[in-house]
């Protein structure tokens, strides 16, 4: 009992150190925009619009990255829109993830203390939280903003609804699908409440019929603007790729990266770990529901990848954010600690592969920009994987071969030009 009061007394000591090097860790990252950033950013300074039509666009189109994710556009356009400077445009926004990031985490722990979770799981469950692959790569890479508000509000939502506060906690929660398509997931999660008596099932039903009603909305507008499946649609959702992408999210889950060379046992032993972790029967089978419909949701948007740097699944810590983070309230609510601190081993283990690897990925970006503005002509450079027509710093990318400089496979080369 001495014990417990002495661990209380320094609990919040310790999770604002764990909160204040994570945040410095994402202060190191801060390096160069990359990407999707980038491609924001030229959007945003180039198109000779008012705010109010930038906003109307949003809502009203899929033109802009065949994706329909309005509300965390939106927020973005509304912070930057009195900066004029592009280079502290980029590093604010990825502020902005930080600092949502963090209140998710903060709205997380409150409902975990009015469920009468203790102080040192707590700690645990903060651990996991920011020093994920998924928390690291959504914090440093703006472009990730969809992730970041979808948790931002299932994360209140849940505080909500740990206050007794249902109306309002769907209504919150409904926000989650104008952020990303992942937010089914939440309806399955507030099953599982259920289950396990943190939620009333009339409120339940209360609760999805505003939340399946303002779905219903956001999935109207998706479909009329980006048939699902289509060609304008970001995502293929072929039911070939359903086992290699089942095989491979399930081993990756708690690497939460890719940077392999294909499925290794260890993997599936840390899934397993977790669902022993679980107790219940019904909780280890809500567990893996959950995952194949995280799985479903991400179709074909897995691949290993070997000793490849410059690569799109640089990003790819963000498909787990959301299930991770529901796989955690899990975790820590119904599981077994002394089991779930074992999974901590490749959590952190991918985690320290993703920030060394966003790191350098931007060094690279950072010695073109650095190239481009100690150049008086446009600089070219051959990639064929990201083409970028950066008319502010006069950059070309894309398919160049005769190009003096090429992006590698982890490097930027240069080879002598005639």
């Amino acid at each position: 009992m001495q014990y417990q009061l002495s661990f209380n007394r320094i609990f919040p000591i310790l999770l604002s150190l764990i909160i204040i090097l994570w945040i410095y860790l994402n202060y190191k990252l801060m390096i160069a925009d990359v990407w999707d950033e980038t491609n924001f950013l030229l959007y945003f300074y180039s198109t000779p619009q008012t705010l109010f039509e930038k906003i109307k666009f949003i809502w009203t189109s899929s033109d802009l990255g065949n994706i329909y994710r309005p509300l965390p556009i939106s927020l973005a356009i509304l912070i930057i829109e009195p900066i004029n400077n592009y280079e502290l445009a980029w590093k604010v926004l990825r502020w902005t993830n930080v600092l949502l990031l963090l209140a998710s985490l903060l709205f997380l722990l409150a409902a975990l203390h009015k469920w009468g979770i203790k102080n040192y799981q707590k700690l645990i469950f903060s651990i996991f939280f920011l020093y994920s692959s998924a928390a690291i790569i959504s914090a440093s890479w703006f472009a990730n903003m969809f992730d970041v508000s979808t948790v931002f509000f299932i994360s209140l939502g849940i505080f909500l609804i740990s206050l007794q506060q249902y109306i309002i906690a769907a209504l919150v929660l409904s926000l989650s699908f104008f952020c990303k398509e992942i937010s089914v997931l939440l309806i399955p999660f507030l099953f599982i409440l259920v289950l396990n008596t943190k939620l009333d099932f009339r409120q339940f039903t209360r609760m999805c019929l505003i939340i399946v009603t303002i779905a219903g909305i956001y999935w109207y507008l998706r479909l009329s603007y980006i048939p699902l499946g289509s060609e304008q649609d970001i995502h293929g959702f072929s039911t070939i790729q359903l086992l290699p992408t089942l095989q491979a999210y399930f081993e990756s889950f708690w690497w939460q990266t890719m940077k392999r060379d294909g499925m290794s046992l260890l993997g599936f032993i840390w899934l397993l770990v977790s669902l022993l972790a679980l107790k219940g029967f019904i909780n280890k089978a809500a567990l893996i529901v959950l995952m194949m419909l995280s799985a479903i949701m991400y179709l074909g948007m897995f691949s290993y990848q070997n000793d490849v740097l410059m690569s799109h699944l640089n990003f790819v810590g963000r498909l787990y954010l959301v299930p991770m983070v529901l796989s955690l309230l899990m975790l820590i609510m119904w599981g077994r600690t002394s089991l779930f601190v074992i999974l901590l081993m490749p959590v952190l283990w991918g985690a320290q592969q993703t920030y060394t690897n966003h790191r350098n990925f931007q060094i690279v970006y950072h010695q073109i920009y650095d190239l481009a503005q100690n150049s008086s002509d446009k600089l070219t450079i051959h990639y064929p994987e990201k083409p970028l027509n950066d008319h502010i710093r006069k950059i070309e990318i894309g398919d160049y071969p005769q190009a003096c400089f090429s992006i590698g496979m982890k490097t930027l080369k240069y080879k002598q030009c005639k």
